[in-house]
């Protein structure tokens, strides 16, 4: 469970850090990553595959840190990235120090972003959250386009749906295909913006050429939902989409696509299908998956198994399954 939990934070910042890190990758000279190399394995970051290769890295850095001075700022950005990557509130105290010190330099550009998720994610406090806004923004103006994203992603948890669609369409438009498609998102359920389904739908179709993950079974969605929209859809187009986005591993597509399946809606009943599907769906994390794998397996009169799913899904956190299982498992 401790393992799950630290994955879980882990996946939380991991996206954004990895992209800023090549971005960081991208203005350091051939001479300057030799450099880093060598810093880099002689801090301790070799393969980062588990929790103690983690905390094993995470000290490496920060004797290193402490002890030299010879090219600082490149371990102080790795350092702080592995941090982020690692949800570790004991080194981001440690590092605070000297990313206070970085802000004042020359490069206090290339820290911006970094000293920001750490006071967004690990170091919170309401004055922390108020000068991580203040850098990201900062880093936003100057043109780096995660710290907008970033921005767009904080705005959009606050239920600030106009700023983030400011902030998502701006990113987008220099290429940024995830912000492209919440951008997309706010058009389709008028967020922040006024309602427009044929222009989301158009981004869509646009995303999906360019292989984003969930922009077909945005698709399928806006299908389902919009009987009353010119959207030029059909029955199988919209089937195809979604099988498009569940080959492409979104669980709430396979989610779909299994439930499909199962009531016989758009495609004929294969409970072989919906069943495989479903299960897609559970591995890929939707915690509706098992509730529903126990009420196809209740159908069919596979009691045993039911249960088991019904277990499961109580686990995984689903209330809906206690009625389930007070009826039919005790």
């Amino acid at each position: 469970m401790c393992r799950y939990i630290f994955f879980v934070l882990l996946s939380v910042v991991f996206f954004h850090n990895t992209l800023y890190a090549q971005s960081l990758n991208t203005v350091i000279s051939d001479e300057e990553n030799q450099v880093k190399s060598v810093l880099v394995n002689s801090c301790g970051r070799m393969e980062l595959n588990s929790k103690d290769s983690f905390i094993s890295a995470l000290e490496g850095y920060r004797e290193c840190l402490g002890r030299s001075r010879l090219g600082n700022d490149l371990i102080l950005l790795d350092y702080s990235i592995l941090i982020l990557q690692s949800g570790s509130k004991e080194h981001a105290r440690y590092i605070n120090e000297y990313l206070v010190e970085a802000l004042k330099t020359p490069k206090r550009g290339d820290f911006l972003v970094n000293t920001a998720q750490i006071y967004l994610h690990l170091l919170k406090s309401e004055q922390n959250t108020l000068y991580a806004l203040e850098l990201l923004t900062e880093a936003s103006n100057s043109g780096k386009d995660i710290a907008t994203e970033i921005l767009a992603d904080y705005y959009y948890g606050k239920q600030q749906y106009e700023k983030s669609a400011v902030l998502y369409q701006q990113s987008g438009n220099v290429g940024n295909f995830e912000s492209r498609f919440m951008y997309a998102q706010h058009l389709h359920y008028g967020l922040g913006v006024n309602k427009n389904e044929i222009l989301a739908l158009n981004e869509y179709i646009y995303l999906d050429k360019k292989k984003h993950d969930r922009a077909p079974h945005a698709i399928f969605i806006l299908f389902s939902e919009s009987s009353n929209i010119d959207h030029g859809l059909s029955s199988a187009d919209a089937i195809r989409f979604l099988h498009k986005s569940a080959e492409r591993q979104v669980a709430g597509a396979n989610f779909d696509l299994g439930i499909h399946y199962f009531i016989d809606k758009l495609v004929a009943r294969d409970m072989s299908k919906a069943l495989f599907y479903l299960k897609q769906a559970d591995e890929l994390g939707d915690i509706r998956a098992a509730h529903s794998i126990g009420i196809l397996l209740l159908t069919e009169n596979k009691l045993k198994q039911s249960c088991e799913w019904f277990e499961k899904s109580l686990v995984n956190g689903y209330v809906k399954s206690t009625n389930k299982i007070d009826s039919y498992c005790k």
